[in-house]
């Protein structure tokens, strides 16, 4: 899945939370590599420059938005994680 505007495009799958950025005639650059077992996806709503969706067996909900050339990405998560 892709969002995009006039300076960058990032590639990113929601299962797994891998992700790619590229900027203008740059090369591609890895942000984040692939987490397996993460479950279902759920919610999913995607803009040309924002998305979101919910893990829910995870007990998260993110959000990645483009502004200029930076990727903002919003972690929620519904309970405090384990340690």
């Amino acid at each position: 899945m892709t969002i995009q505007n006039g300076s960058c495009a990032v590639t990113f799958d929601p299962a797994t939370l891998a992700v790619s950025m590229r900027s203008g005639g740059l090369p591609e650059t890895l942000v984040s590599t692939a987490q397996p077992n993460l479950g279902g996806v759920a919610g999913l709503e995607r803009g040309s420059t924002r998305a979101r969706w919910s893990l829910p067996e995870e007990k998260v909900s993110i959000t990645f938005e483009l502004d200029g050339s930076r990727l903002l990405a919003h972690f929620l998560a519904q309970e405090p994680g384990e340690s």
